[in-house]
C-alpha cells in the first residue's frame, strides 16, 4: 500500500510531531519508518510517493530503510515521471499500457471501442425507435403512440367499489361507481387483495356457459363503423391463473347480442396463445399468436382504427407494440351495439382469468 503526497509550492512532509525533519528543496528528509507507523495517515504503509510542483517525484520504500531512527531513509531518491511509472508498475499496479486493444459488446450495443469502430447503439429499423428490455432481451420498439392521446382522454372504471349486491341491474350486480355489470356470481372481487396489487376482479366459469363483466345495455353501447376513423382504445391488466382446456377468454369492444360476437375487436386468450381479433360480422379474423405464461401479469392495451379502407388493431403489452393486425373488409360495416367487456367463455372450470384495479377506454 502507498500514499501520495503532492507538493503545491511549499515543502510538504508528514510527521508525528516527535521529530523535526530537515528539508532540501523538492524532497522530504527525516521521514522514518517509525514516524510513518506512528502517524495515522501512514500507519501500515510500506512506501510513500511524493510529487513536487516541478513534476519530479520521490519514492520512499520502507523495507529498504535500515535505520528507523535515522533522519534520512536509505531508499529516498529523486525520480522523473518515467521512473515513477516503472516503480509503480513493478511494485503496486499496472500503471502503464494494459495491452487492452478492444472490447466485446452485445446488443443493443455495437463496436469494439477502437478509433475506427467506437462503441455505440445499434441502428433500429426506422426513425423514432428506442431500445426496450422485454424481460429476456433488448429489442427496438416504436415509442408508444398512445401515450399522450390515450392517457389524456382515458376513462378509468375502477374495481375498488366492489359489487353493489343490492343494486341489481340489467346484467346483474353493478361495480359501484361504474356502468359495469356482472351476469352471474362467478365474477367476484377477491378479498383480501393480493399484496402490492389493486382490487382484483376474478372471472370463473362454473356453468360451462360464460361469465362476463360488461358495460350495461343501452347506455353502455359503443358504435364502431366504416363511416368513422376514430381511434378506440381499451386497456386492462390481466393474468390467467388456471390452465385452459378449451374455450377462451377475451376483453375489448364487442357486439354480442347472444353468445356469439358479431362485431368489434378484442384480444382473445386461448390455450395456444393470445390473438388480436377483428370481428367481421359472424366471422372472427385473428392475428398471429402471442405467447403468454400462466400466473404472469400483463398490461395490455388495444388500439383500433378504421383507416384507408382497413381495420387496424394494434396490441401493446407492457408498453411495447408487439403486433399490428390488419383486415380489409369487403364492404361497409356498422356495429352499433358494441359493449366494453371482460369475458370468460372457457369450458366448465377450465379457466380462471383475473383483472387488476381497473379497465380503461378512450375514443378519440
Amino acid at each position: 500500500m502507498a500514499i501520495t503526497i503532492t507538493n503545491t509550492g511549499a515543502d510538504t512532509f508528514i510527521t508525528d510531531g516527535s521529530q523535526n525533519p530537515s528539508f532540501n528543496k523538492n524532497f522530504i528528509a527525516g521521514l522514518t519508518k517509525a514516524t510513518a507507523i506512528n502517524n495515522p495517515l501512514t500507519a501500515g504503509l510500506d512506501s510513500v510517493l511524493v510529487l513536487d510542483n516541478t513534476g519530479r517525484s520521490i519514492i520512499m520504500a520502507y523495507p529498504d530503510i535500515t535505520d528507523i531512527n535515522g533522519s534520512t531513509p536509505a531508499a529516498l531518491g529523486l525520480l522523473d515521471a518515467s521512473q515513477v511509472a516503472s516503480y509503480l508498475n513493478n511494485n503496486f499496479f499496472d500503471f502503464g499500457d494494459s495491452g487492452l486493444t478492444s472490447v466485446a459488446t452485445a446488443s443493443p450495443l455495437t463496436g469494439d471501442g477502437t478509433l475506427g469502430n467506437p462503441v455505440t447503439f445499434e441502428d433500429g429499423s426506422k426513425s423514432g425507435q428506442i431500445p426496450i428490455w422485454n424481460g429476456s432481451q433488448w429489442i427496438y420498439s416504436d415509442l408508444p403512440s398512445y401515450t399522450v392521446n390515450y392517457l389524456n382522454n382515458a376513462v378509468t372504471l375502477p374495481f375498488a367499489g366492489g359489487f353493489n349486491l343490492s343494486g341489481g341491474g340489467t346484467n346483474g350486480n353493478n361495480i359501484v361507481g361504474t356502468f359495469l355489470y356482472r351476469n352471474n356470481n362467478d365474477a367476484s372481487i377477491l378479498s383480501p387483495a393480493e399484496p402490492g396489487k389493486g382490487p382484483i376482479l376474478q372471472l370463473v366459469n362454473t356453468s360451462g356457459g360464460r361469465t362476463h363483466v360488461s358495460s350495461t345495455f343501452g347506455t353502455g353501447y359503443f358504435r364502431i363503423s366504416s363511416t368513422s376513423s376514430a381511434k378506440y382504445y381499451v386497456r386492462a391488466k390481466l393474468r390467467i391463473t388456471q390452465a385452459p382446456l378449451s374455450g377462451s377468454c377475451y376483453f375489448g369492444f364487442v357486439q354480442e347480442p347472444g353468445t356469439t360476437p358479431t362485431g368489434g375487436f378484442r384480444i382473445t386468450i386461448q390455450a395456444n396463445g393470445m390473438f388480436p381479433v377483428i370481428q367481421n360480422g359472424a366471422t372472427s379474423v385473428p392475428g398471429t399468436s402471442i405467447a403468454y405464461n400462466l400466473n404472469q401479469w400483463y398490461d395490455i392495451l388495444l388500439e383500433y382504427q378504421f383507416i384507408g379502407g382497413d381495420q387496424v388493431l394494434k396490441v401493446y403489452i407492457d408498453g411495447i407494440l408487439v403486433q399490428t393486425h390488419t383486415f380489409t373488409p369487403a364492404g361497409a360495416f356498422d356495429y352499433q351495439n358494441c359493449r366494453l367487456t371482460m369475458t370468460n367463455a372457457g369450458s366448465t372450470n377450465a379457466w380462471i382469468i383475473q383483472f387488476e384495479d381497473f379497465i380503461q377506454y378512450a375514443i378519440i
